[in-house]
């Protein structure tokens, strides 16, 4: 029987092949998949915060704060690496994105990485 954080894995693992086998056979058919996601933004964005609670509290259970933030670090170098192949483009919707206000979203991401920071650093140092 496979544990809670093996299904959340095999979930991560079967869409992530699943991405890669569209993206290699047919590039544009993956925005044919995307763009609903992103064009119905506000409860995409509200069902992957649902989402990646539930899979905190998993990890919160077997991983300690200070592992959890540092397969982040690991994970942001990834994907990092990955966006820097478009520098111009992210830095153009960067721009765009702080010349507007933000949003109650953005603001609610803010402080919660706020807190996951401050709780890690308290783990690390008290």
């Amino acid at each position: 029987m496979l544990t809670p954080i093996q299904i959340i894995a095999l979930i991560f693992v079967l869409l992530g092949s699943i991405k890669l086998i569209v993206i290699s056979l047919n590039k544009n058919k993956w925005l044919d998949i995307i763009s609903p996601l992103y064009k119905n933004s506000k409860l995409t964005s509200w069902i992957a915060l649902l989402l990646a609670i539930v899979i905190f509290y998993y990890l919160i259970q077997i991983m300690s704060i200070v592992q959890i933030m540092a397969v982040m670090g690991f994970t942001s170098l990834f994907f990092a690496f990955a966006f820097m192949q478009y520098s111009n483009e992210v830095l153009s919707l960067a721009k765009k994105i702080m010349n507007k206000k933000f949003s109650f979203s953005l603001i609610l991401y803010i402080i919660i990485w706020l807190a996951l920071t401050l709780w890690t650093l308290y783990e690390i140092f008290i």
